[in-house]
């Protein structure tokens, strides 16, 4: 088990590393590719698209350096067992991670391929690197546990340790409040893990998706400007985002946003 938690530690670091990827080869491209007299990135709605994967990427990243952190701590802490278990630490291992390695494999899936849209056909034929990533990307879902296997034991964890669930909503409760759209979330999600029994298998992924969105939201508080912590709740929390990229209105700063992925 121990190998297997470095190893979706490692899907989750190599997915976040392929969204980056990927979106920088889309803003490199939409930069210098014009249509209609204008470059791609200066019309609204290619940019509200660019946009949104920039804010999913950074959270991404993010979430991956937070949980390597907390993996070394995990293994590596001289504490003793019973405070090891009721460490935040040991709840983002055993919880977190499974479920990042559902949700961030599975978004890494989306976003390749739309940054592989940007480039239109051009992406698609073989002499970019597009294509490459495209191949890529899904292999990480499937490597050390596939989406369903990953949920199930997220919520099984927290049926073996109830006392991680209890710490993952205390970090939680102390980001965000009622009146924030991911507040209202966190509010789901408590009600999933309070139950009288822990969320039902058919639930498992509904649960491991809502979990890493606040775990993500509550990072970007506290590492991010305030531009993308609250462009990221806007796009997951309040405007019910998580499908097609886009469909949010153009974020006003936008521009500042795509800029902490391509400042040249």
């Amino acid at each position: 088990m121990r190998m297997a938690g470095f190893t979706r530690l490692d899907c989750v670091l190599g997915s976040a590393a392929l969204m980056r990827q990927a979106l920088v080869q889309a803003l490199h491209h939409a930069q210098r590719r014009t249509a209609f007299n204008k470059h791609l990135i200066e019309h609204p709605l290619m940019m509200s698209v660019l946009v949104a994967m920039a804010l999913e990427s950074e959270a991404a990243t993010l979430l991956s350096m937070r949980l390597a952190h907390a993996l070394e701590q995990a293994h590596h802490s001289q504490a003793r067992d019973a405070e090891k278990k009721a460490s935040l630490d040991a709840a983002l291992v055993r919880v977190v991670i499974p479920a990042a390695k559902f949700w961030v494999c599975k978004r890494a899936q989306q976003i390749t391929a739309e940054c592989l849209e940007v480039w239109g056909g051009n992406g698609y034929i073989e002499d970019s690197v597009m294509p490459r990533l495209y191949r890529e990307a899904p292999v990480n879902s499937i490597w050390e546990g596939s989406a369903n296997i990953m949920c199930l034991e997220s919520i099984k964890a927290i049926g073996r340790e109830p006392e991680m669930g209890r710490r993952l909503l205390e970090y939680l409760g102390s980001k965000f409040s009622q009146s924030d759209a991911a507040g209202q979330a966190l509010e789901q999600l408590q009600q999933m893990m309070t139950a009288d029994e822990i969320v039902p298998d058919s639930g498992a992924r509904r649960f491991a998706q809502l979990l890493v969105l606040l775990v993500q939201a509550a990072l970007l508080r506290e590492s991010a400007p305030e531009l993308v912590s609250q462009g990221f709740e806007d796009e997951f929390f309040r405007l019910s985002g998580q499908g097609a990229f886009g469909l949010a209105e153009l974020n006003p700063h936008g521009n500042l946003i795509l800029e902490r992925y391509w400042p040249y």
